[in-house]
């Protein structure tokens, strides 16, 4: 599992009332997948930008930015001979030479350019499968991206449905056995104030420096493996 993703789920959740019942929200989840598409959308964005910088600023059409993302600079080459070779039929040249030139027109265009889209893809194609292991798809269509002030953006939809998705329902039987895994540790604490160990323990055991379980007179009995003169046995054991 990603480093990410396993620390976030391992983070304390808020717990909250809602006007549909109490529920346990996944706060840091929320907060790292939100980060996540806030990345792609900045890529996604970076898009017309990088065909600006390469006065390539013409073909920044909403076609052509969904073509990047499928078939990278090579759907802008195309664009810019499709264009070429409408222009120069107009001036009546032979088709062979049209091609000749509409090709040679594309081969203008900036090995750097090519590096930077390519790069540019490689970035959302891998935030679109860290997402999409969450089982947040974004695709290329308009039920994901939506274009907007001549950028694609992720559908707020996807946005709105992240903090549902790691919102937790709680009930009352939920609630009753926190209360009774609170009294329990509550009890642990106190006899281990009395100097019994109540909690497993590593320990380093032998010249070989292996690192051993001890384990505590609760695992034990919890596991039904002491008997309670055994029990004392220990606690006596340990008090010595």
């Amino acid at each position: 599992m990603d480093s990410e993703i396993f620390e976030a789920l391992q983070a304390p959740g808020t717990f909250e009332k809602t006007d549909k019942g109490k529920v346990l929200v996944k706060t840091a989840m929320i907060q790292l997948v939100r980060s996540k598409c806030e990345s792609l959308d900045n890529l996604l964005a970076s898009i017309p930008q990088t065909l600006a910088r390469y006065e390539l600023a013409d073909y920044a059409t909403e076609g052509v930015q969904r073509e990047i993302l499928t078939d990278g600079a090579s759907a802008v080459v195309s664009e810019v001979m499709r264009r070429t070779r409408i222009e120069l039929r107009k001036s009546g040249l032979f088709p062979a030479l049209v091609e000749e030139l509409a090709r040679r027109n594309a081969d203008c265009i900036s090995r750097n350019f090519r590096d930077e889209i390519k790069n540019l893809c490689d970035g959302i194609r891998s935030l679109r499968q860290w997402l999409s292991g969450l089982g947040i798809v974004i695709g290329d269509d308009d039920n994901s991206l939506w274009f907007k002030s001549g950028k694609l953006r992720i559908a707020p939809k996807i946005l709105e449905g992240i903090a549902p998705r790691f919102t937790i329902p709680v009930g009352d039987k939920d609630l009753k056995l926190v209360k009774k895994l609170r009294e329990v540790a509550d009890l642990l604490k106190d006899i281990q104030s009395e100097g019994i160990t109540v909690l497993d323990t590593q320990r380093q055991q032998g010249a070989a420096g292996l690192m051993m379980i001890q384990r505590s007179i609760v695992s034990q009995m919890v596991e039904a493996k002491l008997t309670d003169e055994a029990v004392l046995t220990e606690i006596m054991r340990q008090r010595r």
